[in-house]
């Protein structure tokens, strides 16, 4: 037994002839598994004391073959290592070439190496062949096996020749070393990374980035991160300026899939990659993605009266345009004619009518202006009704989704106008001679404003000599003409009476001439009342 076995290794010694069979062998630490079924002719021995078993196998024509098998080193097949078997016909001719097999058969799901066949042969046969070629060593024929793989089988041909007749006894030993196998696969993961996003995208819906990573090699790659370093203006959801992704383990043949939302702080053109890491310096890179971020952007107009007259309606113009670079969603117009308008319509070219029109919450009316593309605008007719004097600002405000509020404003001064009344009537007609009449003269101010210095000048016929003159302001007569000293003041929707009386002196078809004179006409305002005297 070679003194370099590893452990305890085992030595079957099989005696073969036609009559003899005897065995030596050593315990084993070594597990072993049943052969195959071509293998099952050597049945297991459950005895403690391995020992061969010869079986016969006849064949037309020929001498029956002997078959002398043994389980190393504990006679039983499934806790064995090694199973040894001899092979040849029973008998053998004199001075003949006798042929026999020796073949050796590996249990166990391990390798043995140092595996060697020793045959000791007696003097009486000389052998003459045998592959593997057999080498003497001190009178052991050995039959150098090598390595035998786990579960594996090998067999020495033997050609011999007997030189006299009676029992051939030989004794066949096994070496062997067991060895462990030891498998350590070998892989290649190979990771690709590829990052997504939009080419064009809006300031307030941000960036929406894809990232894949795939391995397209062998085993799985562990630990796998994502890191993209934000160009200046972008940031994540948490206001940082790298977007840090931790992946984990990806497989073989597969991919995992993770998105982040960023935000722009403001349009241009933003370009960046991502790297994916793994340990031991694994790190790739994506492609370059770039998305050029837009803005609508709103300009507003509004156009009107300069001036326009109380209880009157003013017309405004609002022009709006959109002269950013994406559309404005939901444009809304809103507007405000303040405490001394009263808004009536709202019709906008191209849009909702004013029948669409709905109160906004910051504005007393509004208008849906709907979407508006890059370069489009909306022209809005108003109409506001003039409910007080004074200075009447109309604003107007746009806003859409992604823009802040634009307004702008006009004024208009709301102007008052008097509108003076005048009427002469004779209270009592016809009239004897003799006798007086009484004219009275009511001056009422129909307008909307204050007239001033409101002034009466009467002419008598020559038929009539005045007597007496009352009323808001007094009279003072130059012959046949009658002037009133001016009234000061005639407000709105108020009435200013006087009267005259003058008596009778001839019989006569005569009119009273009567002139008025304020600061808002510019040439006098002149009636007259018949009278018949008889």
């Amino acid at each position: 037994m070679n003194p370099n076995l590893y452990s305890r290794c085992g030595i079957v010694l099989l005696i073969a002839a036609t009559s003899l069979l005897a065995l030596t062998g050593c315990a084993t630490d070594q597990l072993a598994t049943r052969p195959d079924e071509s293998d099952r002719a050597a049945d297991a021995y459950p005895t403690k004391s391995p020992r061969p078993r010869t079986t016969t196998t006849p064949i037309a024509g020929q001498d029956p073959l002997v078959r002398t098998a043994l389980a190393v080193p504990t006679g039983n097949v499934s806790t064995s290592v090694l199973l040894v078997e001899k092979l040849g016909p029973r008998e053998a001719r004199l001075n003949r070439p006798y042929d026999y097999r020796i073949r050796v058969t590996n249990l166990t799901a391990n390798p043995l190496t140092g595996v060697v066949i020793r045959e000791r042969l007696p003097e009486t046969f000389t052998l003459t062949r045998s592959d593997p070629a057999a080498k003497d060593e001190g009178g052991w024929i050995n039959y150098p096996i090598g390595e035998l793989p786990a579960m594996g089988a090998r067999t020495v041909e033997v050609t011999g020749v007997p030189k006299a007749e009676g029992a051939i006894n030989s004794f066949i030993s096994v070496d062997y070393k067991p060895a462990l196998s030891a498998v350590t696969d070998v892989v290649n993961p190979i990771l690709k990374l590829t990052k997504e996003g939009p080419a064009d995208a809006d300031i307030c819906e941000g960036i929406r980035y894809r990232y894949v990573v795939s391995n397209t090699g062998t085993g799985t790659e562990h630990d796998v991160t994502i890191e993209d370093a934000l160009p200046d203006g972008l940031t994540t959801d948490d206001g940082k300026s790298l977007v840090s992704l931790r992946v984990g383990d990806v497989p073989q043949s597969t991919s995992k899939e993770l998105s982040v939302r960023v935000k722009p702080a403001r349009t241009g053109h933003y370009a960046s990659a991502a790297v994916a890491r793994a340990p031991g310096g694994v790190e790739v890179r994506s492609q370059e993605v770039s998305t050029t971020i837009h803005q609508p952007k709103l300009e507003m107009t509004v156009d009107g009266p300069a001036t326009e007259y109380l209880n009157k309606t003013a017309t405004y113009i609002v022009h709006v345009k959109n002269t950013g670079d994406a559309p404005a969603r939901r444009t809304v117009l809103g507007i405000d004619a303040g405490s001394r308008g009263e808004v009536a319509t709202v019709a906008i070219a191209g849009a909702p009518d004013a029948a669409d029109a709905r109160p906004l919450p910051y504005k007393k009316e509004g208008a849906d202006l709907q979407t508006l593309a890059p370069g489009e605008s909306r022209t809005a007719t108003i109409t506001v009704r003039a409910a007080r004097e004074g200075k009447l600002t109309l604003t107007a405000a746009v806003l859409a989704t992604c823009v802040a509020p634009v307004t702008a404003t006009t004024a208009t001064s709301i102007l008052t106008l008097p509108a003076l009344r005048l009427e002469v009537v004779d209270l009592d007609d016809p009239i004897r001679v003799g006798d007086n009449v009484t004219y009275q003269i009511s001056v009422k101010n129909q307008g909307t404003g204050s007239d001033k210095n409101i002034a009466i000048i009467a002419t008598l016929p020559t038929e009539l000599e005045f007597i007496t003159a009352s009323g808001p302001t007094e009279a003072k007569a130059d012959g046949a003409t009658l002037t009133f000293t001016p009234l000061e003041t005639l407000a709105a929707g108020r009435q200013a009476v006087w009267q005259i009386q003058a008596k009778a002196k001839s019989p006569g078809d005569v009119r009273l001439q009567v002139q008025l004179k304020s600061d808002s006409l510019t040439k006098p305002a002149a009636e007259s009342e018949p009278t018949r005297l008889y």
